[in-house]
């Protein structure tokens, strides 16, 4: 899965106001972490909510 540019906006669940809004991307982070011998790269992601105005992240293994 490719990842979003800034500004894209995607249709998601925002944990602050508890509906399905227009969220605008911000930006991620990559980390990579030690899970039973194997190295797993996580992506956490930032989304701006565009109804309550709050960051919400998405974590993507």
């Amino acid at each position: 899965m490719s990842q979003p540019a800034e500004g894209d906006e995607f249709s998601h669940y925002c944990f602050h106001c508890h509906q399905k809004s227009t969220q605008h991307y911000l930006y991620s982070e990559k980390e990579q972490v030690e899970f039973e011998g194997d190295t797993v790269e996580i992506i956490d992601s930032f989304y701006l909510c565009l109804l309550c105005v709050q960051v919400n992240k998405i974590e993507d293994i």
